[in-house]
């Protein structure tokens, strides 16, 4: 499989790399756009995350005072149905991404020579 670092941090030059010495046609346009929408749905699962640890240290402090804490229950209770979600959809995303890198050929070394087709390889002997 590709290196997912190849497709986030580089991905034009991976896609030319790929035309070139595979003749593989990548589809940037989807790559990016898988991108995008993973790193949104992981600041969110994460900011939601950390408002749900908020919450919940403030229902204990409000259980200390004796405070009714029905209300700030209910509250973390739909914050955690929300994560939940946000959580499957980042593992779709994350599922579509590595199914696409999957589909990726690696890209040969740069000292490898360009060939038509096997008949074209060149033999090299490594001591």
């Amino acid at each position: 499989m590709i290196d997912p670092n190849l497709l986030r941090n580089n991905l034009a030059e991976t896609a030319e790399k790929l035309k070139i010495k595979r003749n593989f046609i990548l589809d940037t346009e989807k790559l990016i756009a898988l991108e995008e929408q993973r790193k949104a749905l992981q600041v969110q699962t994460e900011t939601l995350q950390a408002e749900r640890n908020t919450r919940s240290k403030a229902i204990g402090a409000a259980k200390g005072r004796g405070e009714d804490i029905a209300p700030l229950l209910a509250e973390v209770d739909d914050m955690g149905i929300e994560l939940s979600m946000a959580k499957a959809k980042l593992d779709d995303v994350l599922a579509e991404l590595n199914q696409i890198a999957l589909t990726i050929p690696n890209i040969p070394a740069d000292e490898v020579p360009l060939g038509k087709d096997d008949s074209e390889n060149v033999v090299a002997e490594v001591f």
